[in-house]
């Protein structure tokens, strides 16, 4: 059964830890007028479009905006929402954060880390903790291991045991792996540290994401 829309304001994030990231957000900046909507993944955010339409409680909504990461190209990223936005029937924004209006629904973008750089929320969130020191240990031991493994072959049928071991594909996500590793409680996603309240999500590396949020 699909999701009924119950707020006037729709934010397309690209899955569950993301809404978890979100969901603490709103929370420190009492957000209470936006609804969150899993996308179930980047790949997945242009057929999101189209079936939030469909969605109960659809014709309340004055406004959607859509989070995704850069990944390695922040301009493709939004040109590949913006694209979806169009073909939906969506108003379409000219910029990163710019709010475009149509038949009484606006709709924006913004992309993270942010300032059309590559990287994800993941990039965005370390740079709120970066220069303190069991961050630089964590983001080594990382390091150190990615220069041990292997890197991964496109195709290939990995072995059982430490001779499939490969370095990880996202070295941005396995260090915050290994940061969460050593809290108090170690959590497996950072969704669930910012809902720990492990990140200062007041920090001015948030400023932009929360201008965003705010202005939606």
């Amino acid at each position: 059964m699909m999701m009924e829309i119950k707020k006037p304001k729709l934010l397309l994030v690209e899955g569950q830890d993301e809404i978890a990231f979100m969901g603490a957000l709103f929370q420190v900046m009492n957000i209470t007028d936006v609804q969150l909507w899993d996308a179930k993944g980047k790949t997945k955010m242009h057929g999101a479009l189209g079936a939030v339409r469909l969605a109960p409680g659809f014709e309340a909504v004055t406004s959607i905006g859509v989070i995704r990461d850069a990944d390695e190209n922040a301009q493709g990223a939004f040109d590949s929402v913006k694209s979806s936005l169009a073909t939906h029937g969506y108003p379409v924004p000219r910029q990163v954060g710019e709010r475009a209006a149509k038949d009484g629904l606006t709709a924006s973008v913004f992309i993270v880390p942010g300032n059309d750089v590559p990287g994800m929320l993941e990039t965005l969130v370390w740079q709120s903790f970066e220069h303190e020191e069991v961050a630089q240990e964590a983001a080594r031991f990382v390091e150190r291991c990615s220069e041990i493994l292997p890197a991964e072959q496109e195709g290939e049928q990995r072995a059982a045991g430490p001779s499939g071991w490969r370095r990880p594909r996202s070295p941005e996500k396995a260090r915050m792996q290994a940061f969460l590793a050593t809290m108090i409680e170690a959590l497996p996603r950072m969704g669930m540290g910012a809902e720990k309240g492990y990140f200062d999500l007041t920090h001015e590396s948030f400023a932009a994401l929360r201008g965003y949020i705010a202005d939606l």
